[in-house]
């Protein structure tokens, strides 16, 4: 039995040893509730959880197993003599684990069924907000279903009725940090679709902010009219359609199951073409890699090579957000693709990065070793050709490394 004492703890052991059952207090101190949760859903979609809770109600349990989550049991049902913890284990491990079904490719244009939510946490009913949504279905020729709900348990049985949900609208006061919370909670519970925000006013940054909780756009209720909702939903939709075509492209890479180069230049064109259209400010690339595997292949073996460089692409993954771009172009070099992000932004990815990839990595229950992460970042905010975009973060990369060398030998 091993413990982990924080979310960020509890990822790294996923990531480093293999787990037959998790027993999860939702109280962590770096996370709560529906958040650690989800975490530990993206470490490992497949490990059974059970839920170990002192507040947890009948909705609660209800929601957290519509979450992924095989059982909850309540602290003080531990008290009693025959308690239930080891019949809760026995059946989460013994259960089977069905593949995840996998929807179509969204199709978006005359004809589409598509299903678009509204979470409105204050109870707004915002007639116009409906009316625009309505229109925007008309005009398009789709077979539009809407659904508006108050709170997050209706959303989640919304996604896992009907087919699911292509698009949802959460209307919440961005300023307010309540309103954050919300958009994080509905970033968990629906994790497959993508999202807009609807909010009183918009200041920079707390827009920024929704951004990257895995909004695609921010909209202004009182600037809100057909044309600027039209452009709106019709982006996020084909956004969506467009991360399904790159992740169904045959460009896995067998060892990491991380998309591979041409994935990369396909995602990046794609990416230039929004910049050209105005649909998208800039795009960055953090051009990746690992020091110290040519030390771990020649101690340990090829083998464990590859093992680190598994932990180390599950380690990568858990730092970028959805939508983001995370490949690997073979050997020991990582690329992560961040739309509408800066190079001053992506910096503060990088030290995430270093720090995730510098943890020591299990290989046996005695040994562990050490990589490194070396990062180089290119950003633009004007069409070019992928693979100068690609080129500039590796001159950034040996840029870098060239001018540690200097002060290195100078020290």
């Amino acid at each position: 039995m091993q413990w982990a004492h924080s979310l960020q703890h509890a990822v790294r052991q996923l990531a480093d040893n293999r787990t037959d059952v998790v027993l999860l207090d939702l109280g962590l101190p770096d996370s709560d509730g529906l958040e650690t949760i989800a975490a530990l859903r993206a470490a490992d979609p497949d490990v059974p959880i059970v839920v170990v809770s002192g507040t947890a109600g009948e909705a609660d349990r209800r929601l957290a197993v519509r979450l992924g989550v095989d059982d909850v049991i309540s602290k003080d049902q531990l008290e009693a003599r025959h308690h239930p913890l080891g019949h809760s284990i026995r059946n989460a491990v013994d259960r089977p684990r069905p593949e995840v079904e996998r929807r179509a490719a969204l199709t978006v244009g005359p004809g589409s069924r598509i299903h678009i939510a509204v979470l409105d946490a204050e109870a707004r009913a915002d007639a116009a907000l409906d009316r625009h949504i309505s229109d925007v279905a008309h005009r398009n020729g789709w077979r539009l279903t809407f659904s508006r709900t108050t709170n997050l348990e209706g959303l989640v049985d919304l996604t896992a009725s009907g087919g699911g949900v292509d698009l949802l609208i959460v209307d919440v006061d961005v300023t307010d940090p309540r309103g954050l919370a919300t958009l994080r909670q509905a970033r968990l519970g629906v994790p497959g679709c993508e999202i807009l925000v609807a909010s009183d006013t918009h200041p920079a940054v707390m827009a920024l902010a929704a951004l990257d909780l895995g909004a695609a756009d921010v909209l202004v209720r009182h600037l809100l009219d057909g044309p600027s909702v039209e452009r709106a939903i019709l982006f996020a939709l084909r956004r969506r359609r467009r991360e399904h075509e790159l992740s169904s492209a045959a460009g896995s890479d067998a060892l990491t199951g991380l998309p591979a180069h041409n994935v990369v230049l396909a995602h990046l064109a794609a990416s230039m073409a929004a910049i050209e259209a105005e649909q998208r400010d800039c795009c960055t690339v953090i051009f990746m890699g690992l020091d110290g595997m040519a030390q771990v292949n020649a101690q340990f073996g090829h083998r464990v090579g590859q093992h680190v460089l598994r932990v180390v692409s599950g380690r990568m993954a858990h730092v970028a957000r959805r939508g983001d771009l995370l490949a690997h172009l073979g050997g020991c070099d990582f690329v992560l693709v961040l739309d509408d992000f800066d190079s001053d932004r992506a910096r503060r990815v990088v030290g995430r990065l270093v720090d995730v990839v510098g943890s020591p990595i299990a290989i046996d229950a005695d040994y562990r070793v050490l990589v490194g992460l070396r990062a180089g970042v290119a950003s633009t905010d004007v069409p070019i050709d992928p693979t100068e975009l690609l080129d500039a973060a590796d001159r950034d990369l040996y840029e870098r490394e060239r001018q540690r060398a200097v002060r290195e030998a100078g020290s």
